[in-house]
């Protein structure tokens, strides 16, 4: 089982190598709202406001320190503290926001953060190499592995009749799927 209820891993939310050691992105800064400094904010966690409760930081361990914010439609509006106008806003947008893995919280075995399984490696029943996980995503009905392989980009649903096993320590889950 896949935890609902923190940071997920999305293809929005891919592997930056210049991030802060142990950081994992869990949003991104959109367009500036207004003349006085407010920017939306993309929140990759689950629910959405749970990153209001993660210290915050840019890729280069600069603090995001967050004044007041408020909800507008599929995103945030946040009011940075050290940020007043429009122009001092545009040079945060598209900005990745990241948080320390220490701030998550442990979850039961069997349950994981989507960010634990980008890199495993697929295989299937027999041991054969099936591809590397990319990312994963849900569409509504359950959560999707998202798979290279053969430079190709493959779907595997994340439900107990195909996923049998996952080895986060060895990187590898075990699938029971023909399709690729």
């Amino acid at each position: 089982m896949l935890s609902n209820h923190f940071a997920k891993f999305t293809k929005n939310n891919k592997l930056n190598l210049n991030k802060p050691m142990g950081a994992i992105v869990v949003g991104k800064l959109g367009k500036t709202h207004g003349l006085k400094g407010w920017i939306r904010l993309y929140s990759f966690t689950d629910p959405p406001e749970q990153i209001f409760s993660y210290p915050l930081c840019f890729d280069n361990n600069e603090a995001l320190e967050i004044e007041s914010w408020k909800q507008q439609q599929n995103h945030w509006l946040i009011k940075p503290t050290t940020i007043d106008t429009i122009d001092d806003a545009q040079e945060l947008v598209n900005k990745e926001i990241f948080t320390d893995r220490s701030n998550f919280p442990e979850i039961e075995d069997g349950s994981y953060y989507w960010h634990d399984l980008a890199g495993c490696d697929i295989i299937d029943e027999d041991g054969n190499p099936m591809g590397t996980v990319s990312h994963v995503t849900n569409y509504g009905a359950h959560d999707i592995l998202c798979v290279n392989f053969n430079q190709k980009e493959h779907m595997i649903p994340y439900v107990k009749e195909h996923v049998l096993s996952v080895d986060i320590p060895n990187k590898t889950i075990t699938v029971q799927w023909k399709y690729i």
